[in-house]
């Protein structure tokens, strides 16, 4: 006699009351800026350019064999199963609750330790630097009041919360498309740093040091389903978003670490830093060029 495992999906009555309060706001316009905002960051980009050409090589090949069928995985269950909490439900329904507690805290384990980690020492380092410099008990408040402003725009009702996300993807499209568009003036009129095509040829040695970050920044296509509930409509919405967004992240990551490679020695380029001081030597060079009297260093 065998037996076969059906895992149940019981919903307690409690989460089944407050599921019915929730209103669909979040429309295709909110969900593709926030998986801008999810999958794109700044404080990650010195690092894939710090293992030079290759680390470009396996940014590519990471986007076609796990970031292409990641989303498309992604957007399935999202379309078919639009359920508030996203992967938590998901797991749930073929697993049970206690599997389903077990990926949903090893899931945003890594948040708190990426927020007061790269995160902070990234905001620290770029207010430092094209600011005023920070020393002592100011870094350590700008520190504290970075996280605990990033914690409350976490908390907020996703009515109002979403307009974050919004800002902040507008801002890094704004900012590595200025970038990139300096980097080419930069170059034309400073010549850049050339490296031939064997540099892009992949090696084990940078598949250690550079799939684990790429990794990182592939994750994010479910983060709108976890408020499946609130989609107005998932199942037109959820491909939609998730097929652009993934293309647009691909380049907002591509572009910027030719364009750090272009500028900088990748001897110069810090796992932290490299993007601050690719855009330190391009900013300041073009700001010195348009100021009378003054010449680039």
């Amino acid at each position: 006699m065998t037996t076969t495992f059906e895992p149940t999906d019981i919903v307690p009555e409690a989460a089944a009351e407050e599921s019915a309060k929730l209103q669909r706001h979040f429309g295709r316009f909110d969900v593709f800026f926030f998986l801008i905002c999810t999958l794109v960051g700044l404080d990650t980009i010195g690092s894939v350019a710090s293992n030079g050409a290759e680390g470009f090589t396996w940014l590519i090949l990471l986007g076609v064999v796990f970031f292409a069928p990641y989303a498309l995985l992604t957007s399935e269950l999202g379309t078919a199963f639009p359920a508030e909490g996203g992967p938590y439900v998901w797991t749930r329904m073929a697993l049970g609750r206690f599997a389903a507690a077990v990926n949903a805290v090893l899931y945003w384990a890594s948040n708190p330790i990426w927020l007061g980690g790269s995160l902070t020492i990234t905001s620290v380092s770029v207010f430092s630097e094209f600011f005023t410099p920070l020393h002592g008990v100011g870094k350590w408040l700008f520190a504290v009041l970075f996280i605990w402003i990033a914690v409350w725009g976490a908390i907020l009702s996703l009515d109002k919360g979403k307009w974050l996300p919004t800002i902040g993807a507008f801002i890094r499209i704004v900012l590595l498309s200025f970038f990139v568009a300096t980097v080419i003036v930069y170059g034309i009129e400073h010549g850049v740093h050339g490296f031939g095509i064997g540099s892009f040829k992949p090696t084990y040695a940078v598949f250690i040091a550079a799939v684990p970050v790429l990794f990182f920044n592939y994750v994010g296509f479910e983060l709108p389903s976890t408020a499946g509930e609130e989609l107005k409509n998932p199942q037109r919405d959820v491909p939609f978003t998730v097929f652009r967004a993934g293309i647009t992240t691909v380049v907002l990551y591509g572009a910027p670490v030719l364009a750090i490679l272009l500028v900088l020695p990748t001897s110069q380029v810090t796992n932290l830093g490299g993007f601050i001081d690719a855009m330190k030597t391009v900013f300041t060079a073009r700001s010195l060029i348009a100021t009378p009297g003054l010449s680039p260093m």
